[in-house]
């Protein structure tokens, strides 16, 4: 993981939402400063429920408080959360 800490945030997409719509919301995630990657989980699912499941990555420098709670206000998502840290003993 190249010396750097990946922090990310649990991202879901509103059920109302386009595929095409979709896309173009995560392009734009992507290129926000504080994100370093945004990718759908299972974007193929049969699962709707699982076809709006997002990961996303922010910068070293960035909060990741802060930007789930700048996604979360965006109207297409659903909810955004800062994945929980979790370490290997």
């Amino acid at each position: 993981m190249s010396g750097r800490s990946r922090r990310s945030i649990s991202l879901v997409l509103g059920d109302d939402i386009s595929q095409s719509a979709a896309e173009g919301l995560l392009e734009t995630i992507a290129d926000w400063d504080e994100v370093e990657a945004v990718e759908r989980l299972k974007p193929d699912s049969v699962q709707p429920t699982l076809r709006r499941l997002c990961h996303v990555t922010v910068t070293e420098d960035a909060d990741p408080v802060a930007v789930a709670a700048r996604l979360a206000d965006l109207p297409e998502v659903e909810s955004a959360e800062p994945s929980s840290v979790r370490r290997l003993i």
